[in-house]
């Protein structure tokens, strides 16, 4: 995809990004993404109407903030899952960098899949987390089985 930001592509039909700019969604659509998630939080996107810019371009819109570190937890790993399960084609997922995007992705790998630690992290990675790797991290030591590495 020919868009001005790096897009990831860590499993079929899911991408990740940082924040696109507005002429890229119709490069997006015309790729055949078919939904975008927005991770990023209402103060984030200076003024802009994104809704408005990505369902101009034909794409279904929906917001999953995750604001901070806190949030990349069990509940939302669970509506990521089921956002991705009804979606109806190639999702798009972003936030400023895309590193909360993968620090999601990587936990619902694990929680919700049933991936074991190294393989959801390494997912995650792929999708572009960094510096959640750690807020992961904790969460997978509070809802998984450490000796075992899996949830």
């Amino acid at each position: 995809m020919n868009v001005s930001i790096p897009v990831f592509n860590p499993r079929q039909g899911v991408y990740s990004a940082g924040q696109p700019a507005a002429q890229d969604w119709q490069v997006f659509a015309a790729s055949g993404i078919t939904t975008v998630v927005n991770m990023r939080g209402p103060d984030e996107l200076g003024g802009r109407d994104e809704r408005a810019e990505v369902n101009a371009a034909g794409m279904k819109y929906l917001e999953l903030p995750i604001v901070d570190g806190s949030a990349i937890n069990a509940d939302n790993a669970a509506r990521l899952q089921q956002l991705l399960q009804d979606a109806d084609g190639p999702v798009l997922l972003h936030c400023g960098s895309a590193n909360r995007a993968g620090g999601l992705l990587a936990l619902m790998a694990a929680l919700n899949e049933g991936q074991a630690h190294a393989a959801a992290l390494e997912f995650g990675r792929k999708a572009g987390m960094k510096s959640t790797e750690a807020a992961v991290q904790a969460a997978l030591a509070t809802h998984c089985n450490q000796a075992e590495q899996r949830c």
